[in-house]
């Protein structure tokens, strides 16, 4: 758009012109990030809507009375961006520019005469105008923007309010694009450092979820920012036990993910494997508190347990940590474990003891630990996902480790509906299940079709009734009369399929809660006929009745196989449940094989 040449003539003629030349500078200027660029732009326009001979920017900031530093020349061939070049700016003393810039007033100068010693003879020498034009910040005119004309009395006076507060207006700008820029810079440095902080906090905690007879374990990690506190770890011991430990330090970003870094290594510096829960938690607390967290005032809440899966035990020890959840063989029940707690790590000075609990620790039971950055969740009002809809979420969680770590995640993203997480959250769960161990004896599991509903007076689901043979490996308990130690594992990877059409003959009286196909169980073996226990609350699965086992009443205890499951991996048998009276499983000796029926 052509410049107005009496732009600054405020008439009633010349509004429209006026109003179209503003508002196509501010579209321009809108596009420009970049304070270096913005100036040039704002340049060009203002020599075409007020043409001046020359433009010199002066500044006055860091420097004292009468310093002042040239910034911008526009006779200079090679221009230097201020923001970056600053070293290379000529720093001038005292004469007609010094004057101008400490006085912090607008200066009209109809007759310019510059003295040839005057330090800024090279850049206001043979001009006959000047205007000086401050600019303020924070009360102070740090810099300075002075034009000049050949001619003398050429700048009108009337003029100059509107071109100090358009001037003005515009350093404003300038100077909030400079801040954004040196804030941008800081938060990319920043950044990359907590970034970096992460890599190495990332570092440090297990690279895998540890693989131990007799435990499955899922693990779910996520910081707030980059960095956080919350620390998990695995720490594999002796005799196929494993140590599982959830702290959370205080505070949040880098502080406290300093602090998890200094209780990871106190961790790993144990001089023995730390199988005692207590006392582990107790040398934590001491170097804590002698070396980092009585002056900073920060502290540590965990809570560390050793799983024993040979003895089916888990021993626990807590520092202040919110309580660990423990659900018994599968059932939606949570009950905190509430025992051995003692203050948060690094608050007592040395000599805290930290006493231990030990529990059982069956297959199928399942431990959660969690940091409190879970409960903390929030959804949009504000309102935390607390400790109630935890445990009722839990309770209706999958048996698998991996499960309840999905559920609980869920139930957490539903619930915060898009709301950025305010705290670090760290989610561990652990399953029991069964070891194999001794002498297998061999067996074969059928998965007959229920060809024949009239024998068991019943229809059958076909769902459930999956043709084919799997072999297994039944092994005998370590302890005999313990036929909760029965276990069962895959004979082989790939199970063997063979379609069986016959008739199954039925013993006693068998009560469903569900239609499903009747499935013998065949032993290469010559066992003793047994009467059999059924547990109701899992219908379906097969009852295994090894030889010479029983309880002190002569009834057998009994495990039980989901054989609905198309594949057998490494599996075991769940703890019996409620039991239902006896059920005669149809045992009969054929030609060295022993069958039974369940429901």
């Amino acid at each position: 758009m052509a410049a107005v040449a009496d732009f600054f003539e405020i008439t009633p003629r010349n509004w429209r012109d006026r109003i179209a030349v503003s508002t196509d500078m501010m579209r321009e200027l809108s596009r420009y990030a970049d304070p270096d660029e913005l100036y040039h732009v704002y340049a060009r326009r203002m020599s075409q809507l007020y043409p001046t001979a020359r433009q010199v920017s002066v500044s006055r900031r860091g420097l004292e009375s009468p310093l002042f530093r040239v910034t911008r020349f526009n006779l200079w061939k090679d221009q230097l961006n201020p923001y970056r070049d600053t070293h290379r700016l000529p720093v001038l003393s005292g004469g007609v520019v010094a004057d101008l810039l400490y006085g912090d007033e607008p200066r009209v100068i109809d007759d310019l005469a510059i003295h040839p010693h005057d330090p800024a003879s090279d850049f206001l020498g043979g001009q006959g105008s000047l205007l000086a034009i401050p600019l303020f910040d924070s009360g102070v005119a740090h810099n300075m923007i002075i034009v000049t004309r050949e001619e003398r009395g050429a700048f009108r006076r009337e003029q100059v309010p509107e071109l100090v507060w358009m001037t003005n207006l515009f350093s404003r700008a300038m100077q909030t694009l400079m801040l954004s820029d040196r804030l941008r810079d800081a938060y990319d440095s920043a950044d990359f450092e907590l970034k970096a902080i992460a890599d190495l906090q990332n570092s440090l905690l297990p690279s895998a979820v540890p693989q131990v007879p007799g435990l499955d374990v899922a693990v779910h990690y996520r910081t707030a920012n980059h960095a956080g506190g919350d620390y998990y770890d695995f720490l594999p011991l002796p005799d196929g036990k494993l140590g599982v430990l959830v702290a959370d330090a205080s505070g949040h970003g880098t502080p406290a993910a300093v602090m998890m870094a200094i209780t990871h290594t106190l961790a790993h510096s144990t001089p023995e494997p730390p199988t005692k829960p207590g006392a582990f938690l107790g040398y934590l607390n001491d170097h804590l508190a002698r070396r980092y967290t009585q002056v900073s005032g920060n502290f540590v809440t965990a809570f560390y347990g050793v799983f024993d899966p040979a003895a089916r035990t888990l021993t626990y020890a807590a520092a202040g940590h919110v309580p660990a959840r423990l659900s018994r063989g599968g059932e939606s029940h949570w009950r905190p474990l509430m025992a051995a707690h003692r203050l948060p790590l690094g608050v007592q000075a040395v000599g805290e003891l930290y006493p231990e609990q030990t529990v059982k620790f069956d297959p199928a039971d399942r431990l959660v630990l969690f940091t409190d950055g879970i409960a903390d969740v929030v959804d949009p009002a504000g309102d935390p996902f607390g400790y109630d809809r935890l445990d009722a979420v839990l309770s209706h969680a999958p048996n698998s480790a991996a499960g309840v770590v999905a559920g609980v995640l869920e139930a957490l993203d539903d619930f915060a509906d898009g709301s950025a997480p305010s705290d670090d959250r760290t989610l561990v769960a652990v399953r029991g299940t069964s070891l194999v161990s001794g002498s297998p004896w061999r067996g074969r599991f059928d998965q007959t079709a229920a060809n024949r509903p009239d024998e068991i007076g019943q229809d059958l689901d076909e769902r459930h009734a999956e043709p084919g043979a799997y072999d297994f490996d039944v092994a005998p308990p370590p302890v005999p009369g313990r036929a909760a130690d029965h276990q069962l594992a895959a004979a082989g990877e790939q199970p063997q399929f063979q379609q069986r059409d016959r008739g199954l003959r039925r013993r006693g009286e068998v009560h469903r809660h569900h239609r499903r196909a009747v499935q013998p169980v065949q032993f290469p073996l010559d066992l003793p006929a047994k009467q059999g226990v059924v547990d109701r609350l899992h219908p379906g699965r097969v009852p295994l009745v090894p030889p010479g086992v029983q309880d002190g009443d002569g009834q057998v205890r009994q495990r039980f196989f989901d054989g609905r499951l198309p594949r057998l991996g490494p599996a075991h048998l769940d703890r019996p449940g409620e039991e239902h009276g006896p059920l005669a499983v149809g045992q009969e000796k054929r030609g060295g094989r022993f069958e039974g029926a369940s429901h």
